[in-house]
């Protein structure tokens, strides 16, 4: 458990210094095809994570759900949801965090990285 825990330090240690040398690659010279592709780094990385939390959420979160006795109210003769009934969080939690992620997230960055973030 130990080594699981320093491996998990050391990987966003990691992460966190990859981002930080590469929110500003003007040290790195002229701007050429290297120095714009290092500027896709941080979204990159973002764009990786999104993918591993929505795919965690599409197949072991559905599995489960589908294992799972949820019922409405406490009677033996009550409605059970199915696991599909939450797929539905799916496209709300999409909605609600796409304007989290524009409203607060992308100012964030773009004062972190001092410069505007987007095409």
């Amino acid at each position: 458990e130990i080594l699981t825990v320093v491996s998990l330090v050391l990987d966003v240690l990691c992460l966190g210094c990859l981002c930080m040398a590469h929110q500003d690659n003007r040290w790195l010279g002229q701007a050429d095809a290297v120095t714009r592709c290092l500027d896709t780094v941080l979204a990159i990385l973002v764009g990786n994570a999104f993918n591993l939390w929505y795919n965690t959420m599409s197949s072991v979160v559905y599995s489960e759900s589908c294992q799972t006795d949820i019922r409405l109210g406490s009677g033996a003769d009550t409605v059970q949801l199915n696991g599909s009934f939450f797929i539905f969080g799916d496209g709300l939690a999409i909605i609600i965090f796409m304007l989290l992620i524009g409203r607060f997230l992308l100012p964030f960055a773009e004062w972190l990285a001092g410069r505007k973030i987007g095409y």
